[in-house]
């Protein structure tokens, strides 16, 4: 799976990744080792 964990993502980065197939997860903060347990745990919104 590609996908790109972020706090934040404009429209346009996030129209680009899309269209690329990439999947993007929302509501990250604090260090990476944070963003990755968040997500790895469902913590994170998927922008559809």
């Amino acid at each position: 799976m590609d996908a790109v964990i972020t706090g934040h993502i404009g429209r346009k980065a996030s129209a680009a990744l899309k269209e690329a197939g990439v999947r993007i997860f929302l509501g990250a903060s604090g260090t990476v080792q944070s963003a990755l347990d968040a997500f790895k745990t469902g913590k994170l919104e998927e922008r559809a």
